[in-house]
């Protein structure tokens, strides 16, 4: 069995999240967006877990209208480039980005219709926890 090497749980640094924001996610982010699309309803409220510098939820944003998103990451220089992105995308009004460490989620059971996490899981320690949350 291979060993598991976690990545750094939160990746805070300015360069980092300017970095990981640069890099070519678009084709596979929007496989993940349509795929996700196309198991949720037309209108959901939808936790994005990990968000990092928010491309996945503005691509959900565009695909559904109808879609409130609360995108979370424990990175606060990710949430800073989120937060320009989705206001350079016009999407302020569907996703808001929170401050939350997803190993602590404040949020109540169904409190969501749905739950995404596409780059969380590897971040973590013992992901099987928070997925199975």
């Amino acid at each position: 069995m291979l060993e598991r090497i976690l990545e750094p749980e939160v990746m805070d640094t300015e360069a980092e999240a300017m970095d990981y924001d640069a890099m070519d996610f678009q084709a596979v982010n929007l496989a993940f967006a349509q795929r996700a699309c196309q198991l949720g309803p037309s209108k959901a409220t939808v936790l994005d877990a990990g968000t990092g510098t928010a491309r996945i939820p503005i691509l959900l944003a565009q695909l559904r209208p109808a879609w409130q998103i609360t995108a979370i990451d424990f990175a606060r220089s990710m949430l800073v480039i989120a937060k320009e992105n989705v206001i350079a995308a016009g999407c302020e009004t569907q996703i808001c980005l929170e401050f939350v460490d997803a190993k602590q989620l404040p949020y109540a059971n169904g409190s969501f219709d749905g739950v995404i996490a596409n780059s969380l899981c590897h971040h973590l320690p013992r992901p099987l926890d928070f997925c199975g949350r």
